[in-house]
């Protein structure tokens, strides 16, 4: 009954290794779990060219403006 109350300490080093990597797991479930919560924002991989370009079809499309005004600004991005 004597040794049920260090019985980690009868363990040694592999007992700290055991409880360390058990602690380590603990603290990367987190991690990933606020990852998953929290996700980074990142920056569209497009370049400026084709933003640009993309933003210029999205105006056409809604007649925001007329095709030669496409025409003409598409040639000029490209």
């Amino acid at each position: 009954m004597m040794h049920a109350y260090t019985m980690m300490a009868g363990n040694g080093w592999m007992g700290m290794i055991i409880v360390g990597m058990f602690w380590l797991s603990i603290i990367a479930l987190v991690v990933w779990g606020l990852r998953g919560l929290f996700p980074l924002r990142h920056e569209s991989r497009l370049s400026d060219e084709t933003n640009a370009l993309n933003i210029l079809k999205q105006r056409f499309a809604r007649g925001e403006i007329s095709r030669q005004e496409f025409e003409e600004t598409r040639s000029v991005l490209e």
